[in-house]
């Protein structure tokens, strides 16, 4: 056994033994399984690997994989259940959160999606962004057994192929001679037809997007394309925030006679994290926020509505009064605490807030300053708003469908601001229903039943009809049919 590959077995079995024993323990023997490894606990555990990695990351990563053959003996064997265990050849190594003091140039391992160009070419980096497409599930030739025509003798080879969008690709490093132990010259070789000649695994591609509440306003987010393979495919879905470390690599489109040729940068997946919003959101904050926050409450401990009418005045400052209108804002914003009923059921802590009132009121000044508070807000306008905008569209590439995420999963965990309400299609404005009630969106799509997380406030406005008066019933003054329900 090649000395480096122990070296790196032993800093695997050290740096993920908990990960390594779950492979271990598992009951499929053929299945793909991913071994978590934290960059920051393998930068400690050996500082010159981890660089290496950096400074080579394709290289490394293969003698990673293969090494990982090893590291999996090595937990075998001091293990107590080792009878109970088995080595798994289809375990891949998950590098996940490369560290920001690694960077040797600024935004060249974490870059932002807007930032990656032709000098992050074959590194390896770290992205986050909310994932607002999801392709099929696809079949991916990745290895294949081939033969000496002189001598017979089999052998395997990796497909070698970039992986892109396009699944079919093939590229297979023939040998100059004939792989045998025993002494043979030949050069010619063929696939093998056999049965199990040719492995496969899963494909995936997805499109990441710059988290919303990370623009600049008025700026265009930039996204960027993920190829997921073997267990990660199918991971993740539409409207996730994810943390993605991988490969970046270039994917050419086909090429045509008299053509110009044509490439966009894509990434292949080495980890992929989803962020959970609501954990973000209900994270603590940080301890100098803490201390403002204790500071400012003791010193209106007298009045504590003092404190609360301050509050309430830095809410939108360029619009004065309205201080009913901003005491709502902040209330839906603030939101309230989900709980479970006796009978267990569900109810839900946000708010939704429909605000009425004349052109020119500020009304949408006080959603857009709600959406820059909210820690992930869209904001949207029902004019030309479709159902499939809100809250997923299909879209065939292929022959083959992709959905891609609406304003309202999007938004979960957040907040979904939509102006001029009034104009959204009276059966488009059904769909939201469910997403504002029980917090899920349930949608039967090119004969699929899908369901998503929308844990999100809606703040929406519109005018009222140019004849009303103070008799006129809330029905009809709003022009918004009542669903059914009470809340």
């Amino acid at each position: 056994m090649d000395s480096d590959e122990k070296v790196l077995g032993a800093v695997l079995a050290s740096c993920c033994s908990q990960a390594i024993e779950g492979v271990l323990l598992a009951a499929e023997l053929d299945e793909h399984y991913g071994v978590t490894v934290d960059f920051i606990r393998l930068l400690d555990a050996n500082a010159a690997l981890a660089h290496s990695i950096v400074q080579s990351p394709q290289q490394m990563l293969d003698a990673l994989e293969t090494s990982l053959l090893t590291a999996q003996e090595l937990v075998l064997q001091k293990h107590p259940q080792k009878l109970s265990m088995a080595v798994k050849p289809n375990a891949h190594i998950r590098l996940h959160s490369i560290p920001y003091s690694m960077d040797p140039e600024q935004h060249l391992l974490n870059p932002n999606i807007c930032n990656i160009g032709s000098g992050h070419l074959g590194k390896l980096i770290t992205i986050r962004g909310t994932v607002v497409k999801a392709g099929p599930v696809k079949m991916f030739e990745a290895q294949k057994v081939f033969f000496c025509n002189k001598c017979k003798h089999k052998f395997l080879l990796k497909n070698t192929a970039e992986v892109s969008g396009n699944s079919s690709c093939t590229n297979y490093e023939l040998p100059m001679e004939c792989p045998n132990p025993k002494p043979c010259l030949g050069s010619n070789f063929k696939p093998f037809d056999g049965a199990g000649a040719t492995g496969y695994t899963n494909h995936q591609e997805l499109r990441v997007q710059e988290q919303l509440q990370c623009l600049e306003p008025g700026s265009v987010p930039a996204s960027i394309s993920v190829i997921l393979q073997d267990e990660l495919a199918d991971s993740v879905q539409p409207g996730d925030d994810v943390e993605v470390t991988g490969l970046v690599q270039a994917d050419w489109r086909p090429l045509f006679p008299g053509a110009r040729c044509d490439g966009t940068l894509s990434m292949k997946a080495c980890s992929t994290r989803s962020i959970s919003s609501r954990h973000r959101a209900a994270a603590a904050p940080a301890e100098g926020l803490q201390d403002m926050f204790r500071d400012f409450w003791a010193y209106h401990a007298d009045c504590p509505l003092k404190g609360r009418n301050k509050i309430l005045a830095s809410i939108c400052p360029q619009i004065y009064g309205l201080f009913l209108v901003k005491l709502a804002v902040a209330l839906t914003l603030i939101g309230g605490c989900p709980r479970q009923d006796d009978a267990g059921a569900h109810i839900r802590g946000e708010c939704h807030m429909l605000l009425i009132g004349d052109p020119g009121t500020g009304k949408s000044q006080l959603m857009k300053f709600a959406a820059r508070m909210a820690p992930r807000a869209v904001v949207t306008t029902g004019r030309g708003t479709t159902g499939a905008g809100l809250t997923v569209s299909a879209t065939k590439e292929g022959g083959s469908w992709s959905l891609e995420a609406g304003a309202l999963v999007l938004a979960d965990g957040g907040l979904c601001c939509i102006d001029e309400f009034e104009c959204i299609r009276e059966q488009d404005r059904a769909m939201i229903h469910e997403a504002m009630e029980q917090q899920t969106l349930h949608i039967a799509k090119v004969q699929s039943y899908l369901m998503w997380q929308t844990g999100l406030v809606t703040d929406s406005c519109k005018c009222p009809p140019k004849r009303h008066g103070c008799a006129t019933r809330l029905v009809s003054y709003v022009c918004i049919s009542c669903c059914g329900s009470s809340e």
